[in-house]
């Protein structure tokens, strides 16, 4: 099947969205299917889609473990620099500290474990 290049860039595009929304590689093949392409071509679009869906979701998962770790390793600093120097009489340094600790683990054990 030959397809002109922009036309083809549109079609991974498609089938990059129903991945994302969730659909199967069958229901995938089954949707270009309906749209004329044959059962090798879907499979070899189906399954470069796969690879970039899984390279792009293992990236983002990267960025959320290293910007949670560094988010609780600035609330712990933070934290500790308060307390040591005595910069404050108040707690609020420490209710900072702790809020941007919990959202930092919070966003680090979701990439971690992979929940979505």
């Amino acid at each position: 099947m030959n397809i002109p290049q922009t036309a083809l860039s549109k079609v991974y595009q498609y089938a990059f969205r129903l991945k994302a929304d969730g659909k199967t590689a069958e229901q995938i093949k089954n949707e270009l299917r309906s749209y004329g392409f044959d059962d090798k071509s879907s499979f070899i679009i189906v399954k470069n889609v796969d690879k970039s869906y899984s390279e792009i979701k293992t990236r983002e998962r990267k960025k959320n473990i290293l910007q949670g770790l560094f988010w609780f390793t600035g609330g712990v600093s933070l934290a500790m620099l308060t307390y040591y120097n005595n910069l404050h009489n108040s707690s609020f340094p420490y209710l900072i500290a702790g809020i941007a600790m919990l959202l930092a683990a919070a966003r680090f054990f979701t990439a971690f474990f992979n929940i979505k």
